[in-house]
């Protein structure tokens, strides 16, 4: 499983039972971090708006990224991701939720949040299908999404 924004590994706490967990930052200090926990099989520092293949996964799995990816980075995002999944694969995430009228709203100028239908189109452009979208009433207006790589 890739771990897409890994952070300094609250994710990898509790991912503990999975074998080869791989860690990607863009933030050194925040792998440096990660690293006196011991859960990653490997950690690495890079931008996930750049493509680079760090494996085959089943599963990649992004918390507290996408909200700061505006539409375009999106799109580059999910080509990282496409890179990184074996046929079949799976990226969730979650990211803030926008209604179907609005498209992409932009708060303090860092914070985006995209609508499903442009989630969508940007999955379809890198190769990847909308699988399923959902509230997260815990964590108010934002929205689990899954995507899939064709078999």
């Amino acid at each position: 499983m890739l771990d897409l924004g890994c952070g300094s590994g609250l994710m990898g706490l509790h991912l503990r039972e999975v074998h080869s967990l791989v860690g990607v930052a863009f933030d050194p200090v925040m792998l440096d971090a990660a690293r006196p926990f011991g859960l990653y099989a490997e950690l690495h520092q890079h931008d996930a708006r750049v493509d680079r293949q760090f494996g085959e996964f089943d599963l990649v799995l992004s918390a507290g990224v996408f909200q700061y990816l505006d539409a375009d980075e999106y799109g580059q995002a999910f080509r990282f991701a496409h890179m990184n999944l074996r046929s079949g694969g799976y990226l969730a995430f979650e990211a803030p939720a926008c209604s179907e009228a609005l498209r992409e709203v932009t708060f303090n100028t860092t914070s985006h949040s995209l609508s499903d239908s442009v989630v969508a189109a940007r999955a379809e452009a890198a190769g990847l299908t909308l699988v399923e979208a959902k509230l997260i009433p815990a964590i108010g207006a934002h929205r689990f999404r899954l995507l899939r790589k064709a078999p």
